[in-house]
């Protein structure tokens, strides 16, 4: 069974977006095959999210494949309990953010406790931790065009709410890499980039709109090509946020959202070259998984 969960919101209250609900019309169009709910704007509540994300989890058994996307602001707020680097713990912004909503990531997290550990889960961060207002037009490249009207997804509620929060980002990250699950963590930037909201054919997250063309390009790429290909599209599109992926050992040399059995009665075979990984060869790497 394959499920996805994608979230997209421009209509917020302030500091409104253009591309979240178009990032949210590429991916569908994109996971053939899912069973597919979408939550937009003003109907992406945290606790219409949250019940999205659960139905993602609790449902999840053997070998599905999964995927939860959120596009749309993401904030920074203090850390008062010294678990985080830079002094902040980051957020996901509901539509209901303003209301003092906002989904942590130890909420998440959580949630993530719940997956099968035999299910292919991505999750797709299109949102943004740091940074600050318009950047103005980059250009797109060798061809000389310009992308105009190029905004960041941060949105600054630290001075609104006197809520303090709990774990950051590191609980999803060593999730995502720990060899007992299948979960990939796919995230815009680094914590503090902004993640681009731009105008290509249409307004789309300049994250989305990469990863789309990138898994157009060859739908066998492996998660690490594919994150390779992401950083070359985003240099060539004079973006400079940098796209980050987390997961398993494993799991970095299997395709996009493909669990172990499907490759295996596909014959895929990595896209990388023999080479040394980990003091082993990629022949006994292979043979170690039982690939």
């Amino acid at each position: 069974m394959r499920r996805a969960f994608l979230v997209g919101i421009n209509s917020y209250n302030q500091s409104p977006l253009r591309g979240c609900v178009n990032d949210v019309a590429l991916l569908e169009r994109e996971l053939r095959g899912y069973h597919i709910r979408k939550c937009l704007n003003s109907e992406a509540t945290k606790s219409n999210i949250l019940t999205g994300i659960e139905w993602l989890t609790t449902s999840s058994k053997g070998d599905d494949s999964c995927l939860f996307s959120f596009s749309g602001h993401g904030a920074q707020i203090i850390d008062v309990h010294d678990d985080e680097v830079d002094g902040y713990d980051e957020v996901l912004c509901p539509f209901d953010v303003f209301d003092g909503n906002y989904i942590t990531d130890d909420e998440l997290s959580a949630y993530l406790n719940e997956v099968n550990r035999e299910t292919t889960f991505e999750v797709i961060l299109d949102c943004c931790h740091s940074g600050t207002g318009d950047r103005g037009d980059i250009n797109l490249g060798t061809d000389g065009k310009i992308i105009k009207d190029v905004s960041g997804r941060f949105m600054d509620i630290a001075n609104v709410f006197q809520e303090k929060l709990n774990v950051g980002k590191k609980l999803i990250k060593d999730k995502a890499k720990s060899p007992n699950n299948r979960i990939t963590l796919w995230s815009a930037c680094r914590d503090y980039e902004t993640a681009a909201d731009a105008l290509f054919e249409n307004y789309n997250g300049a994250f989305t709109f990469n990863l789309i063309r990138c898994l157009k390009s060859c739908q066998r790429l492996s998660r690490y090509s594919l994150i390779k290909c992401l950083e070359k599209n985003m240099r060539v599109y004079g973006f400079t946020q940098i796209p980050q992926m987390y997961c398993s050992n494993y799991d970095r040399f299997l395709p996009f959202a493909m669990n172990k059995s499907e490759a295996r009665s596909l014959g895929i075979k990595l896209d990388v070259p023999i080479k040394k990984i980990i003091g082993t060869t990629i022949r006994h790497y292979l043979d170690k998984y039982d690939f």
